[in-house]
């Protein structure tokens, strides 16, 4: 095709996939070089954070939070709405801090029950409203 300059069609071609026909794009090979370059040292970059995300249970309990909190929006997908839209718009943002909330709430009295700490808990919060509440 001719070139965009002169009113050709411009596309984007994936270097890689296209690895093997660079040299009809007119395409040289330092350009993947420079791709493959670039992602290593992306990757380099990264390494560290990613290993401890890798052994940091609490990423993994927060990407279970992102998915619950995600729910109601994808079945508002499912049905046909725009979830990009409900996600983004102001009621969507309320909706999804205050499932956030609850799931963060239920989650650490949940872990209070396991631990045999609840009850210590409901009396403390109980004891701190009543002194409020006499002030």
């Amino acid at each position: 095709t001719p070139p965009p300059a002169v009113g050709g069609y411009a596309k984007r071609v994936d270097l890689i996939h296209n690895i093997f026909n660079l040299h009809s794009f007119q395409i040289p090979a330092d350009a993947v070089i420079d791709i493959i370059d670039r992602a290593i040292g992306r990757y380099e970059i990264n390494y560290k954070p990613a290993l401890i995300r890798v052994i940091n249970p609490f990423y993994y309990l927060g990407m279970l939070f992102d998915v619950i909190i995600e729910l109601p929006f994808i079945a508002l997908g499912k049905v046909g709405f725009n979830r990009e839209k409900a996600e983004s718009s102001v009621l969507g943002k309320i909706v999804k801090g205050t499932l956030y909330l609850i799931t963060v709430i239920a989650a650490f009295l949940t872990i209070l029950q396991l631990l045999d700490f609840l009850d210590p808990f409901k009396l403390f919060i109980h004891e701190l409203l009543g002194a409020r509440n006499s002030n």
